[in-house]
């Protein structure tokens, strides 16, 4: 599993921090025995841990909006309830804070928009192993299996997408 949770919040100008929830892709990474690996999305369970993952969001995206309001009104919006807020929100914006984030999340984080990129994670290749070391096509880890567990890590992989972090465990299934 990758966990996007923490590379989705400094996306949108936001403190990691804020966000105690995850958001795992899970990784299926096969190893044939004729030398060749495929590694794909488990697009079910995603879209599971992705539907899960926006109802926190959501919430967090909430707050977020309201601090931020509180902050621009300066004196003034500190007296302000929530209530108050989303009023005068709505006064300026036509919608209410909360109409205005599902609106927003429609548009830019539905499950459709996301499935169609992770696509690219979908890849074959040649893998070889040598001791503790495999070469995935031209990116080389080291690894360590114990029992159902394969832990992979490396320094030495190009074109790394920002939110794929090592050392990355695999489990057997």
């Amino acid at each position: 599993d990758m966990d996007l949770a923490d590379y989705i919040m400094k996306l949108v100008g936001m403190d990691e921090t804020d966000n105690d929830s995850k958001l795992n892709i899970p990784i299926i990474l096969e190893f044939k025995s004729d030398g060749n690996y495929e590694m794909s999305v488990d697009e079910a369970q995603f879209e599971t841990n992705y539907n899960n993952f926006l109802g926190s969001f959501k919430a967090v995206m909430i707050d977020f909006m309201y601090d931020s309001m509180i902050e621009a009104l300066g004196e003034e919006g500190k007296g302000m309830s929530r209530e108050e807020l989303s009023e005068a929100y709505k006064e300026e914006a036509g919608v209410t804070i909360e109409d205005y984030i599902d609106n927003v999340m429609e548009e830019n984080m539905n499950f459709d928009v996301v499935k169609d990129s992770m696509k690219d994670a979908n890849t074959t290749g040649k893998y070889k192993v040598d001791g503790n070391i495999i070469d995935l096509d031209s990116d080389r880890c080291t690894f360590e299996i114990n029992g159902d567990k394969m832990t992979l890590d490396t320094e030495d992989v190009d074109d790394l997408p920002e939110f794929m972090t090592f050392p990355a465990t695999l489990i057997r299934k």
